[in-house]
């Protein structure tokens, strides 16, 4: 679907429907084991273990008073005035519609954080969906995300990512960041994945993250024509790739599959290889790291197919996300080649923070700005992050980072 019209008449022209009524399909009948916060990155980690609902109200319970807490700050910010029938009515009933298309483990999971947290579905949905529902309607909120995948001397791939959030969603957002640590088991035949995500409070998409098989994502929102009413929210689908696939062979083809419903680029990554996958609702692209030694890629097309379908091309006019995007890339390019020498992670920490004219900062031009809310290296040959968490004040440094190890069965440590 092509977003003709102005954000309010392609929201109100949107398919809706009612509220689904998960109590029915997800009641618990056991009582269910409480978690406690850890200390993580900037303070939270949560580690969660049991059936779909059990994972989401273990999270909910353990963060409920920070999804509360962000909830009633959205609502108190954006669904003012004109602006309250739009985020208590319309907008509600176009997740509703989404919800149908989400897998049931998920909704369960989902229903969980609100039962968990004391919330309403559709403020849960609001946590995990409204990225989707922004592009979906072309509200076109600034994005600044890098990603940039290196094979060291010894062909050990890394990944390193960033991402950023222009404007007052992602000043509102940054303060709920958490690390959260999921070992789901088994369900209908499925065997998941264990997963670390670094997300926000009452989140169970996942954008930026790694499984116990060694499979690290990081997506970055690319503005498309080619929409998609009737599909899988972004950050769901990640989720659902990063719990089910163990190769990047196999992620790429669950994400080409998938129905995502707006434009991505997705950089996936195992212990020796990396691929960029360029998606829209209806096609997609994809590059391998191969024998390169770097792989990047921001918030625009590369694909010359893809690149066709942003909006706003074609006048006189470009976009206004589209040159520092384009400037994002071309620094990642240049420090790529470069050349990565064998201090591996410490040079790839300095290139995901780069900033080298401070008064770039404020801007989307540069891979480490204010707009950044994350920063993570992973090693996935070592099943370790490094976490940056920035407070959008001060300009993160390779000194920013703090490590994070999992596995499938033991306990995460951070040191």
């Amino acid at each position: 679907m092509k977003p003709t019209h102005s954000p309010m008449a392609t929201l109100l022209r949107g398919p809706a429907a009612g509220y689904p009524r998960p109590e029915r399909q997800f009641a618990s009948t056991s009582p269910l084991d409480a978690v406690e916060l850890q200390a993580g990155p900037r303070g939270r980690l949560i580690e969660l273990q049991g059936s779909p609902y059990a994972l989401g109200w273990q999270h909910g319970n353990a963060l409920g008073a920070e999804i509360r807490s962000l909830c009633t700050q959205f609502y108190k910010t954006f669904a003012r005035g004109l602006f309250w029938p739009v985020y208590h009515r319309w907008v509600p009933r176009r997740m509703y519609h989404l919800w149908h298309f989400i897998p049931v483990r998920l909704q369960a999971e989902l229903w969980g954080v609100a039962q968990g947290a004391q919330v309403r579905l559709r403020d849960v949905l609001l946590i995990n969906l409204f990225d989707d529902i922004a592009n979906l309607i072309g509200l076109n909120w600034g994005t600044a995300c890098s990603s940039l995948a290196v094979r060291d001397p010894q062909g050990q791939v890394r990944l390193g990512r960033n991402l950023d959030y222009h404007g007052p969603v992602g000043d509102l957002v940054r303060a709920y960041q958490t690390v959260i640590v999921r070992r789901p088991e088994p369900v209908d035949g499925l065997e998941p994945q264990a997963t670390l995500s670094v997300c926000v409070a009452g989140q169970v998409g996942i954008l930026t993250g790694m499984n116990s098989a060694g499979l690290c994502l990081g997506s970055m929102t690319s503005r498309s024509t080619e929409l998609n009413w009737h599909g899988l929210g972004a950050s769901l689908l990640y989720r659902q790739v990063l719990d089910t696939c163990t190769t990047l062979d196999s992620a790429v083809t669950a994400m080409q599959q998938g129905g995502i419903v707006q434009g991505n680029n997705v950089l996936l990554t195992t212990a020796n290889d990396a691929a960029c996958l360029e998606l829209t609702a209806r096609r997609s692209a994809v590059r391998w790291l191969g024998e390169q030694t770097y792989l990047g890629i921001t918030n625009h097309y590369l694909a010359p197919e893809l690149a066709a379908t942003h909006p706003g091309l074609g006048g006189d006019a470009v976009p206004s996300w589209l040159p520092p995007s384009q400037a994002r890339y071309q620094r990642l390019s240049t420090l790529g080649e470069q050349g990565i020498d064998p201090r591996m992670l410490a040079e790839l920490a300095r290139i995901m923070t780069d900033c080298p004219n401070p008064q770039d900062w404020p801007t989307g031009r540069v891979i480490n700005s204010y707009s950044t809310l994350h920063s993570v290296l992973f090693e996935p040959h070592l099943s370790c992050i490094q976490v940056a968490i920035s407070d959008g004040k001060t300009q993160l440094t390779p000194a920013s980072y703090q490590p994070v190890s999992f596995s499938a069965t033991e306990p995460a440590t951070v040191a």
